[in-house]
């Protein structure tokens, strides 16, 4: 029987409005459904909703000779790493106050979270929320291929634009349609500078929108980013998303 983990959307009450809510691509590789809430008229919600398939290959047999394991998955494996992967995606990225959103013709939006709130600028929270499906067949946003290898063995790359990580005890890779990004590491990086590192983390900012930190010029040397090579989740990661919600209210409006 095919697995899956649903999030419940968000709990919509008298007092609230839901402002947007639209299918989004956003920034090169950003693809969900997006809503924008208005909470009791002063706090704004942005739900990120992604539909996503895992299909869990059978490891190569050449990695697993002399070594410890079964290059098949269980299904209490297959389990385990879903849950293991939505924790920790939500609890990296879910965030209060990632921004406030200013009302008015332009509807600007600011990562400034120290600025007194007013009619015209209210604070924005980031919900990630997931319908994850183990294999079978869906109407998904992404969909992740996982290679099992070994326990503690950490690939190389195995294309210039995917590579190949471990997730406990698996390589991942993962694929949008034409769209190339990759997943890997539940627990700390290899190919991180700083502890706490998740490739995991870092290559699911690419699949609401980001980008490389080590590629843009003004961050380059902003190593404890999760967009670089570390653990540190910045305030400009949350501009993509803020961005979609003012450029939709100014659409809307």
């Amino acid at each position: 029987m095919s697995f899956e983990l649903k999030d419940k959307r968000s709990v919509i009450r008298s007092c609230d409005r839901i402002l947007i809510d639209e299918a989004s691509d956003v920034g090169r590789t950003g693809q969900f459904d997006g809503r924008l809430i208005e909470r009791n008229g002063t706090r704004l919600e942005i739900e990120v909703y992604m539909k996503i398939q895992f299909f869990f290959r059978k490891g190569d047999s050449e990695l697993f000779k002399d070594k410890q394991g079964d290059p098949s998955w269980s299904q209490a494996e297959r389990r385990s790493f879903m849950k293991a992967w939505h924790q920790l995606i939500r609890g990296t990225w879910n965030r209060r106050n990632a921004g406030r959103i200013y009302s008015g013709k332009t509807y600007s939006y600011s990562t400034q979270t120290n600025v007194a709130a007013s009619e015209r600028a209210k604070p924005v929270d980031v919900t990630f929320l997931f319908h994850l499906k183990d294999g079978g067949f869906m109407w998904d946003h992404f969909e992740v291929d996982v290679f099992k290898t070994p326990k503690g063995d950490l690939h190389p790359p195995v294309e210039s634009h995917v590579r190949s990580g471990h997730f406990g005890n698996t390589g991942v890779l993962s694929s949008a349609g034409t769209k190339k990004v990759d997943a890997g590491q539940y627990h700390q990086d290899a190919y991180g500078f700083y502890s706490g590192y998740s490739t995991a983390a870092h290559e699911f900012g690419h699949m609401f929108g980001l980008g490389d930190d080590y590629n843009h010029e003004g961050y380059y040397d902003d190593r404890k980013s999760v967009m670089h090579s570390g653990p540190a989740v910045r305030a400009r990661h949350y501009n993509v998303l803020l961005s979609w919600a003012a450029r939709a209210l100014r659409n809307a409006g």
